[in-house]
């Protein structure tokens, strides 16, 4: 029985992790720049309340500790100088502070957006990684922080993975939910004819502790890890609003027109979409999970499957949720402009 660290421990992937970890049986220390919500999971976790670029408070939470993952990041929305210091020192600090204490495994969640707008599909571990935001952009330099420490004696897997959702999963997809509840008009960026590959938190947790627990040296490197089994943004989005059974329906939108404005809106402060999110809505956007399948991780569950999961335990914990908005995946986000749209896309 091992003792890991998850770091961001009080986050939506996070909150997962340590969910599975208790129902495994494993010790758990975790660091976060915030308390973990949920009372019956602080009572079973050695939790600090720190900063991963705070080197004391990093080498307090790593005590004992055999195995880290790392998942704590910077949000998209955060400013470049943040992004960087966060996900890139941090990672650094993080990494030279658990060699220097003897770990040598850890698994370090990077993302799909390394990979940029798609050329050819589905994207592959060993393409170019061109990203186009800051935050993507970060991660791929904390990537290569996490390779050298490869050549220095730890052994260390990195995940892409693409959107997450589940329970607990608000942000963005909260906005999606609220409006099928609400039985509006769904607009796509363009026709949804393309594929938009999600991937469900118990499998992403699935795949973290398969590459954790193994001493194979072909468990070090990068794996992308996403759903297998998924229809077009349309199709998935009919599937939401028929099980919803509200009257919400998708509907097409001009992709260029509609990435302009989405584009100003973000400049003025006045819309939560980063270009993160709407570059790429109208693209096939999915990575090839044959290398990680090749070693013997699954996927079980289909982006509509955990679609309607997901949005099932929104209206199930309505109440608990709360109006108070936020900037993180398990908080509910100020829909700003798009709250007037809402209106008018009855």
């Amino acid at each position: 029985m091992a003792r890991y660290l998850i770091t961001g421990g009080a986050g939506f992937l996070g909150f997962h992790l340590i969910q599975r970890l208790l129902k495994d049986g494993d010790k758990i220390s975790s660091i976060d720049i915030n308390e973990i919500p949920e009372e019956d999971l602080r009572q079973s976790v050695s939790h600090t309340i720190g900063d991963i670029r705070d080197k004391s408070a990093v080498q307090k939470a790593l005590k004992g500790v055999e195995v880290v993952i790392h998942s704590a990041a910077a949000l998209p929305s955060w400013s470049k100088k943040d992004i960087y210091s966060v996900n890139v020192d941090g990672t650094s600090v993080l990494l030279e502070e658990s060699l220097g204490l003897g770990i040598k495994k850890a698994v370090f969640v990077s993302t799909s957006s390394v990979y940029g707008i798609p050329g050819g599909l589905p994207f592959s571990e060993d393409g170019e990684l061109l990203p186009i935001s800051h935050y993507g952009r970060s991660k791929v330099e904390a990537e290569k922080i996490c390779l050298e420490y490869n050549t220095r004696g730890m052994k260390i897997s990195i995940v892409r993975p693409p959107p997450i959702i589940g329970k607990g999963r608000l942000g963005v997809f909260q906005i999606l939910f609220d409006w099928v509840k609400s039985g509006r008009r769904i607009p796509m960026i363009g026709k949804g004819n393309n594929k938009y590959q999600l991937v469900a938190a118990e499998d992403l947790v699935d795949a973290i502790f398969f590459l954790a627990r193994s001493d194979n040296s072909n468990f070090s490197g990068a794996f992308n890890a996403g759903a297998e089994r998924m229809g077009t943004i349309r199709e998935d989005l009919w599937g939401l609003c028929n099980h919803a059974g509200s009257g919400a329906r998708p509907i097409s939108t001009p992709a260029f027109s509609v990435k302009a404005a989405l584009r100003v809106f973000e400049i003025l402060h006045l819309s939560p979409i980063h270009r993160g999110i709407y570059e790429t809505a109208d693209k096939n956007y999915v990575t090839s999970i044959e290398k990680i399948k090749n070693l013997g991780w699954l996927p079980k569950k289909s982006n509509a499957e955990t679609l309607i999961e997901t949005y099932d335990w929104y209206i199930e914990n309505l109440q608990n949720i709360g109006l108070e908005s936020g900037v993180g995946h398990r908080s509910p986000w100020d829909q700003k402009i798009l709250s007037l749209f809402k209106k008018i896309l009855k």
